[in-house]
């Protein structure tokens, strides 16, 4: 069963990319100090952790192991830390992408946070970067070309063929309070693409990861204050 619903309260994105309200609370929940033992957790209960504990949403490619068991320790010492260590484990990389926590196999972290940010800062309709309450959903056992195809009847992507896609059987998720161009990035980088927006139309694009892209840097100042 698969859902799309975007009848919920949205707010469009018209400020820089790092500065949505999203990612700064993202980034003071990461600065949160992490509270752990000396232990083992199966990655699912500890994403749940991060999830409840911090109100991090933590999303995981399709191709990091998600029956894995994460050692954790007293020396992790904020959320954030806690994330880049048990990624560490999972020999896997980082991306945060507009209020999202991304775990992904390692050389893709910085593509896709490019791809956010090339996407956010062009002239891409404003309905791609609205939050929604409830963005897109599918039960336990979803085909993965049945997901992008329904993710494309509502937010279609020019010369889109979900054949061109491997064919893989997804666990359950539901994507919630985040933007289309955020679950599009997520569901495109399972597969090493990324949407992009020529001008005209938005379109899926192959991922060279051999290739080196430009990274944004930003520092936050008092805009974690000031959120609250």
């Amino acid at each position: 069963m698969l859902w799309i619903v975007f009848d919920g309260t949205s707010n469009a994105q018209d400020r820089h990319p790092y500065q949505t309200p999203q990612s700064i609370a993202l980034a003071s929940s990461l600065q949160a100090r992490f509270q752990s033992g000396n232990e083992n957790l199966p990655l699912p209960d500890l994403i749940q952790h991060w999830s409840v504990a911090y109100s991090v949403q933590v999303w995981l490619d399709r191709r990091i192991p998600s029956d894995a068991s994460v050692s954790m320790s007293e020396t992790w010492s904020t959320v954030g830390d806690s994330i880049a260590k048990a990624s560490e484990q999972l020999e896997a990389d980082v991306a945060t992408i507009d209020g999202v926590v991304m775990i992904v196999p390692e050389g893709l972290a910085q593509h896709l946070e490019t791809a956010y940010w090339s996407l956010a800062v062009s002239a891409i309709p404003r309905n791609w970067l609205r939050v929604e309450d409830k963005v897109f959903s599918w039960e336990d056992g979803a085909v993965s070309t049945d997901v992008l195809r329904a993710f494309n009847s509502r937010f279609p992507l020019a010369d889109f063929q979900a054949e061109q896609f491997e064919y893989d059987v997804w666990g359950g998720t539901h994507r919630s309070k985040t933007t289309p161009t955020v679950v599009a990035i997520n569901l495109l980088g399972n597969f090493d693409s990324k949407p992009v927006f020529d001008g005209n139309r938005v379109s899926v694009e192959p991922i060279q990861r051999d290739a080196n892209p430009e990274r944004v840097l930003w520092e936050y100042r008092d805009e974690i204050t000031r959120l609250g």
